[in-house]
């Protein structure tokens, strides 16, 4: 996992701890700006986003979809659960098939 790097999507914490972010217009456009500057100048292999929301906030924007995938956040519980929306893997197995495809 050396070749890996990891940033929070949204630009500022949620409002409560453990909770989901209450974005707002001007948060999804800071934060998909930033990540196509980061894109820029780390110019990374393959996008894995941690959050559903992020995800698809991300596309919703006009993101690239290609080399870009979804993947649950590690303390989910659907991290060790299988779902249907992961092809009836848990999400630590995507993860995994993500970096060896990659």
């Amino acid at each position: 996992y050396s070749q890996i790097a990891f940033y929070n999507y949204f630009q500022r914490p949620a409002e409560e701890n453990g909770r989901s972010i209450r974005s707002t217009h001007e948060d999804h456009q800071l934060a998909f700006d930033f990540h196509l500057y980061l894109k820029e100048k780390i110019q990374p292999d393959w996008v894995m986003f941690l959050s559903k929301k992020a995800y698809h906030l991300y596309i919703g924007f006009g993101g690239p979809g290609d080399r870009v995938s979804t993947v649950p956040h590690p303390t989910s519980s659907w991290w060790n659960r299988k779902s249907k929306s992961h092809s009836n893997r848990t999400g630590k197995e995507k993860f995994e098939e993500i970096i060896i495809k990659v």
